[in-house]
């Protein structure tokens, strides 16, 4: 694989966090720190693979603040879109996530430039030689992820079936951006791995909201909306870890 392969990638992918950044600093539109995030974590995963393939230094430290301040800004109005679908929303609560969401925008947005200016310099340190990358790192790569990521599935741990979670996301990025050579060689059930990852995620956003109100001082009118909460995780996990087996990932052989 050519390594101006992955040069296009991820230029591609700084023009579009630049591309969010921009549009969210017009509209403040939610979807925007989403896509931002998610660009970001496919430039961390093919950072990985050079790492481990070609033992190149590849350092994305420089967009790590974007990506923590969005998270935040993400994490307020997914906690506050949650209580206010309460039965009886706790207003209180609702008020002080609301006043934090606008503080962290207001924080956010004062540091768009200095985010700017740190994509500008990470992409021009930036530099894939032309060289073809080993197959057979390629391959061994590939078969230590899915190895590490197996042995997450198998922990009973909530925390560890998260990790797995973004484990299988960091494989697919990089195998999405393989060319087909290369796939001929490590063949993955896209269509089950999809699957698997709608089931977690679907099980992991009830399983933080969870937390969430744990955390919380929530008023005595809302145990009630917690209590079925409670029992919505425990079904999906339950589902979940008795399904795993079925849908674990792994490398299939033509």
């Amino acid at each position: 694989m050519k390594r101006s392969v992955l040069n296009s990638f991820v230029y591609d992918r700084l023009k579009s966090i630049n591309q969010n950044l921009s549009d969210y600093a017009k509209d403040k539109n939610p979807k925007c720190l989403h896509k931002l995030r998610v660009d970001i974590k496919k430039i961390k995963a093919i950072g990985a693979f050079v790492d481990k393939v070609d033992k190149a230094k590849f350092n994305s430290a420089k967009l790590n603040q974007l990506f923590k301040d969005a998270g935040k800004i993400r994490e307020v109005q997914i906690n506050m879109n949650l209580v206010c679908n309460f039965s009886i929303p706790p207003k209180r609560l609702i008020h002080q996530l609301k006043k934090k969401e606008n503080l962290l925008i207001r924080d956010f947005m004062k540091k768009i430039s200095s985010y700017n200016e740190s994509i500008v310099t990470f992409g021009e340190g930036i530099y894939f030689p032309h060289k073809t990358v080993n197959k057979k790192e390629v391959v061994k790569f590939f078969k230590r992820m899915v190895k590490k990521a197996n042995s997450l599935s198998e922990s009973e741990d909530r925390e560890d079936m998260h990790s797995y979670r973004m484990k299988i996301k960091k494989i697919m990025y990089i195998y999405n951006l393989l060319p087909a050579k290369y796939k001929k060689y490590i063949v993955i059930n896209k269509s089950k791995i999809d699957k698997l990852q709608h089931k977690i995620g679907e099980w992991h956003d009830v399983y933080t909201a969870l937390n969430f109100t744990y955390s919380e001082n929530i008023p005595k009118t809302s145990i009630k909306s917690i209590l079925i909460l409670k029992d919505k995780e425990q079904k999906l996990y339950d589902n979940l870890f008795i399904g795993l087996a079925k849908l674990k990932l792994k490398l299939e052989k033509n």
